[in-house]
């Protein structure tokens, strides 16, 4: 199976190496979503346990607590070809996991919604490196 990868133009080359994706408001059968209901949410986010990521950062603009957030929650988990800031040369690899909202599980775009959110943020000053 071939690897897609996803260009920065910082230079580095991100590797997806796992994708989960889940409804954001799965306990609300109906009714309208409380800000208590997406500060639940807000205070639970982090990385699916069994990646073992070291670092996880969401897109702010997808978690404001007083708007209804999207319907789907996406979390990328990417490695870049290199390590970040390794003047010692001691690591092999950074990597970095996302967490972002979308409309439609059908119709987005991973590539596109990881650019918009690097956009925001520097990959060297969030990402950890790593050994293989």
């Amino acid at each position: 199976m071939k690897h897609e990868t996803i260009k920065l133009e910082s230079g580095y080359e991100l590797t997806v190496k796992a994708i989960q994706v889940k409804e954001t408001y799965p306990d609300i059968l109906v009714g309208k979503y409380l800000f208590v209901d997406n500060y639940r949410i807000y205070e639970n986010l982090s990385c699916p346990k069994d990646w073992g990521v070291a670092k996880c950062i969401l897109r702010m603009d997808d978690f404001i607590l007083l708007k209804t957030f999207r319907p789907y929650t996406v979390w990328v988990w990417m490695q870049a070809d290199k390590p970040v800031n390794d003047k010692k040369g001691k690591f092999d690899y950074s990597e970095l996991a996302l967490i972002f909202t979308v409309d439609s599980i059908f119709d987005f775009s991973v590539e596109k919604n990881v650019k918009d959110v690097l956009k925001e943020i520097n990959w060297e000053d969030y990402a950890v490196n790593l050994r293989f």
